[in-house]
């Protein structure tokens, strides 16, 4: 039963760690909305913030890659 702690260990607390919230997780939505989500019916809540976030992380780094 010790093993039953793990999802949350690695999933829950992690995706906290990323400041995930329930808008940014599919699985926590009502069943139409996770459907429709699945079928790319309605765009990610965290969509936006992601790519404007990996844009400006893009900016900072060199062509190429790692410095």
């Amino acid at each position: 039963m010790k093993h039953l702690g793990f999802p949350r260990t690695y999933g829950v607390d992690q995706a906290r760690r990323g400041w995930a919230t329930k808008r940014d997780v599919l699985n926590t939505r009502p069943v139409e909305a996770f459907l429709a989500g699945l079928k790319g019916g309605t765009p990610r809540a965290g969509a936006q913030r992601a790519k404007s976030r990996c844009a400006r992380r893009d900016t900072l780094r060199p062509p190429g890659g790692r410095e």
